[in-house]
């Protein structure tokens, strides 16, 4: 019999009743069968050192098949394609030291093939590209004031992250003239 006992919130579990010699699942060693339990005991291989028998292995596991030889020699000239046409596509020219993006190439190489960085290579960006970039943000960012101002218009509430938003406007107007004046003077 086990007895009643309180709980931690203080209600009361029953009494149980179990038989003699019972044991709860969890208590309850995990079968093995025979197999499992003279499997355990083998050596990797009669006669040598386990530690030996491991390096073997881990040798055997580096080299490789022809056809998987030839998979990474195709992924390796992927890579470099698709390297290629990425610097292809981008401008080389560069006015200043900051428009410059980190790209790292990778290759795969060791036993399980893994990409890893290569080299960091520094590309440049174009500074007319950036800054029609800014433009559209700053397009977009003016497209929503007006919905705001509609919206207002209508009588409808502003909450304060969009009051905020239009608190911006005249600063973002007069940075859109400055950015439209250097996109026409260069």
């Amino acid at each position: 019999v086990i007895p009643a006992s309180r709980r931690p919130d203080g209600t009361w579990r029953k009494e149980r009743v179990v038989r003699d010699g019972y044991t709860p699942q969890e208590e309850q060693k995990l079968y093995q069968s025979r197999g499992v339990v003279t499997r355990q005991n083998v050596p990797l291989c009669p006669g040598m050192d386990n530690e030996e028998v491991l390096a073997v292995q881990r040798m055997a596991q580096g080299t490789k098949g022809k056809s998987a030889k030839r998979n990474e020699k195709k992924r390796e000239k992927k890579q470099a394609d698709g390297l290629a046409n990425q610097l292809e596509g981008l401008s080389t020219a560069c006015d200043k030291p900051s428009d410059t993006r980190i790209a790292s190439a990778t290759t795969s190489h060791g036993p399980a093939s893994t990409a890893a960085p290569v080299a960091d290579r520094i590309v440049p960006e174009d500074p007319a590209a950036r800054l029609e970039k800014d433009i559209k943000k700053l397009k977009k960012k003016m497209r929503e004031c007006d919905a705001l101002l509609e919206k207002q218009g209508k009588q409808e509430a502003l909450t304060e992250p969009e009051k905020e938003k239009l608190g911006k406007l005249p600063g973002w107007q007069a940075e859109l003239t400055e950015l439209e004046a250097k996109a026409a003077a260069g």
